[in-house]
């Protein structure tokens, strides 16, 4: 209804080195971080998991990342603090503990958060308002939507 969104930008190496993919080779599988930005990205990640991810939003002092599996089906949601990196929570589907197929990957994704934030630049470079986005386009705050 309010037409905007807060959205965290962050340093283009920062999003480059921790969302890049991370191979387990004890279980050959990739899994894919993906740091969330957007308030919609939040409740998004919320609905899916179960869980009261939407509520961190707006928690300037961590960083929540999602681990997820190729095919999106499967995501572990993790919580870090920006200013040293280290791991508040990681929860699965409705707050389960992550499974262990998960546990290498976890760990790796771990370690490259410690070291941003060791070179300072795990935290967001700007929070700003933008316009909120349905399905990658951005809508006009001013257009009604009729909701069926």
């Amino acid at each position: 209804r309010k037409g905007w969104t807060i959205e965290y930008q962050y340093d283009e190496k920062t999003l480059e080195d921790i969302e890049a993919p991370i191979q387990d080779y004890e279980t050959g599988e990739t899994f894919y971080p993906f740091i969330l930005k957007r308030d919609e990205q939040y409740t998004e990640e919320g609905e899916f998991m179960h869980h009261c991810v939407a509520t961190y939003a707006d928690k300037d002092e961590s960083m929540i990342v999602s681990l997820r599996t190729k095919d999106n089906k499967d995501r572990v949601t993790c919580e870090y603090r920006i200013q040293d990196g280290s791991g508040i929570q990681q929860r699965s589907f409705c707050n389960a503990m992550p499974p262990d197929r998960f546990l290498n990957s976890l760990h790796e994704l771990s370690q490259k958060i410690r070291q941003r934030a060791r070179f300072g630049t795990l935290n967001w470079k700007e929070k700003k308002k933008v316009r909120m986005q349905i399905n990658g386009k951005e809508i006009d705050k001013n257009h009604d939507f009729m909701l069926f």
